[in-house]
């Protein structure tokens, strides 16, 4: 891809290459009349698209990125200049932000359109215009993961018969139709790292193989796990949960209550592995996951089973200290039933004196394997929160997102619980099910032939 890393084969970062290739389109009259509209007032150009039309992505995978204008202003000094705020998702990850648009140059089409179905043609229309510009957007510094936005933009507008600007939409109905491209790229605070950041209205400048669609914007298949499966049901399947998503005034959310909320899970976290840590190793002669084998006698080679009796104490340990919900103790007793089944039926076979054969040689609790903290859990930060009425998703990391373990809470008695751990999830790489009769070709003597 030629924009991979924003940059092109001669030197021109993707912004640049783009406000060029505008520029010297042959629709346009070459006249420079940025001076002719230095009175105008822009401003409601790029606030008129409602925000379910307005299409980004960040990043070489087409990640979805929603952004708001939410008030754009001329600046009184300077005239070709306009004061921005607006707030920015990535998945779940809101941020505010502030910056400018920069006008640098206006310029008018050759041809006036009409309209698709010539609707235009007694509206007094003076002429269509496009204006080009740089924009640079920034997160406050407070914010966790700060964001510095810079580009190109190009929005079209018409002057009417009382010499307005107007936000130009005469074109709409076509497929190709678009306004509002801005195309650019981001970089965290303090980072030499700049990653492709592209949005528009209706349409997407420069999105490669992403949109497939003819009418209007089609996500490509693969790149639908990226944020964009709820527009492809709502425009597809027209389903009502995924039309509230897109309809979703997101940037009016919430925030304090997320935020509230998303610091009580944060604080479950680290209890639940601050009591890991000191109150749930293995005191009672549990493998590290919890789940106690046992053998028919003492001179048994091999463990018959896991020990449902004591399973059931640990299940009541678990529910004792309040951080789990009955989700996660469910799922536990299932993972002890399985083991036991294998164990019983020979599909599995558990050494006495050896580690876990289901346990893939990993901890399934330990959310920092790479962290050097004895205290790991009082640095565990929560990313990527997902939080749905009394339901809540998100990553657990701290090593600056090296490592990122899932996690799933639900509020249980008016309280947020775990009921979700990646490495106690069954169908996860943690696990290895059935190994010795997959591989019982390879081994015979101790596990049989």
């Amino acid at each position: 891809m030629l924009f991979a890393i924003g940059i092109s084969a001669f030197g021109q970062t993707e912004a640049e290459l783009f406000k060029k290739e505008q520029l010297i389109k042959d629709d346009l009259n070459p006249a420079e009349l940025i001076k002719e509209f230095s009175t105008a007032d822009f401003s409601k150009l790029w606030t008129k698209t409602e925000n379910q039309y307005v299409y980004g992505f960040i990043g070489n995978n087409y990640q979805r990125m929603r952004i708001k204008l939410i008030t754009v202003a001329k600046d009184q000094v300077s005239p070709n200049t306009y004061s921005v705020y607006g707030k920015v998702m990535i998945k779940s990850t809101i941020g505010e932000f502030h910056g400018s648009l920069k006008l640098s140059n206006i310029r008018k089409l050759k041809v006036t359109s009409q309209g698709i179905t010539d609707c235009y043609k007694t509206k007094g229309v003076e002429g269509q215009y496009v204006m080009m510009g740089d924009y640079e957007f920034a997160e406050d510094k407070q914010e966790n993961h700060l964001r510095i936005f810079k580009g190109s933009f190009k929005t079209d507008f018409y002057v009417d018969k009382k010499n307005k600007p107007r936000y130009d939409d005469m074109d709409e109905p076509s497929d190709s139709y678009t306004n509002n491209q801005f195309v650019g790229q981001w970089s965290l605070y303090n980072s030499t790292t700049i990653t492709r950041c592209n949005w528009g209205d209706y349409r997407i400048p420069n999105s490669g193989n992403f949109d497939t669609g003819a009418g209007e914007l089609s996500p490509a298949p693969k790149y639908l796990p990226y944020g964009w499966q709820s527009l492809q049901d709502a425009m597809e399947s027209n389903n009502t949960a995924a039309k509230a998503v897109e309809e979703a005034k997101w940037w009016n959310r919430n925030d304090k209550k997320h935020v509230t909320d998303t610091a009580r899970l944060t604080n479950l976290v680290r209890e639940l592995y601050k009591w890991h840590d000191a109150d749930f190793q293995t005191t009672d002669g549990s493998a590290a996951d919890g789940f106690r084998p046992m053998k028919l006698n003492a001179s048994a080679k091999l463990y018959s089973g896991i020990d449902l009796n004591k399973k059931q104490k640990v299940i009541k340990r678990l529910k004792r200290t309040g951080l789990f919900a009955d989700d996660f103790l469910n799922n536990f007793r299932k993972i002890a039933m399985r083991m036991d089944k294998e164990l019983r039926d020979g599909s599995s076979k558990w050494p006495a004196g050896e580690s876990s054969p289901f346990m893939n040689d990993v901890d399934v609790w330990d959310a920092c394997p790479n962290s050097p903290a004895d205290d790991y859990w009082s640095i565990i930060k929560l990313t990527d929160v997902e939080i749905n009425q009394d339901e809540a998703s998100f990553n657990c990391t701290c090593n600056d997102g090296e490592d990122n373990y899932k996690a799933k809470a639900k509020k249980q008695g008016g309280k947020w619980r775990i009921s979700y751990l990646e490495g106690f999830d069954m169908g996860t790489t943690y696990y290895t099910w059935e190994w010795v009769t997959q591989h019982k070709h390879l081994y015979g003597g101790f596990y049989g032939n």
